[in-house]
């Protein structure tokens, strides 16, 4: 049976944009996002553009930085194997409001449960900082991305150490490594980036 996933209608949805950005969401359409969904077999929508995946897309911060992950080869998704990112982040299923009850929305607790899942990580704060509606690429064109500041005082680890690696850094490695950046990953960091208004210097000989 195949795996049931989140999903909204792409025709209640604002028109994608070109490339992968960070975009507001508005309280009305996060809200329509929050309510409007349906489960639907991930067979089936991974290859239907008139449905929207949605995805809860966190980035990690402590006091000592973001943390940056790179996807090993034992990951399931081998487009993205030996790529880093700063999301945690994956489908919705039906279970994660039984799973989580104090959550106060099914978004909330599949970001729980992404969290709970991938990392060993203790309490946090989590802030919603906007949306990834793109259709740049097949894959892009049915998810929906809803990123999320997640901010932690405690020690965080990876559970599955044989699929991912990495630690907390500061921004300028991250933009170090930008090339190697998932999609979705460059289109955080360049909003921090702009947001922030901070500049770093790549070098031009970074390998």
């Amino acid at each position: 049976m195949s795996e049931q996933v989140y999903c909204v209608k792409a025709s209640q949805l604002p028109e994608p944009s070109k490339e992968a950005r960070v975009q507001e969401i508005s309280t009305e359409l996060l809200e329509l996002i929050e309510t409007k969904g349906s489960f639907r077999p991930r067979d089936s929508v991974e290859t239907d553009p008139s449905w929207r995946q949605i995805i809860p897309y966190a980035l990690i911060a402590h006091k000592e930085g973001v943390l940056l992950l790179k996807r090993l080869s034992a990951g399931n998704e081998s487009r993205l194997h030996d790529r880093y990112t700063l999301g945690i982040g994956g489908h919705i299923n039906p279970d994660v409001s039984e799973r989580y009850p104090s959550a106060r929305t099914i978004i909330e607790a599949g970001l729980i449960a992404e969290l709970r899942e991938e990392l060993h990580i203790g309490g946090f704060q989590t802030e919603l900082v906007g949306m990834i509606h793109e259709s740049s690429t097949e894959v892009s064109a049915v998810h929906t991305g809803l990123v999320f500041i997640v901010t932690t005082h405690e020690a965080v680890r990876v559970r599955e150490t044989h699929k991912l690696e990495g630690g907390f850094v500061g921004w300028h490695e991250v933009m170090l490594r930008f090339d190697q950046l998932e999609g979705w990953s460059q289109a955080v960091a360049q909003a921090f980036i702009e947001e922030t208004e901070e500049v770093i210097d790549i070098p031009d000989d970074i390998g």
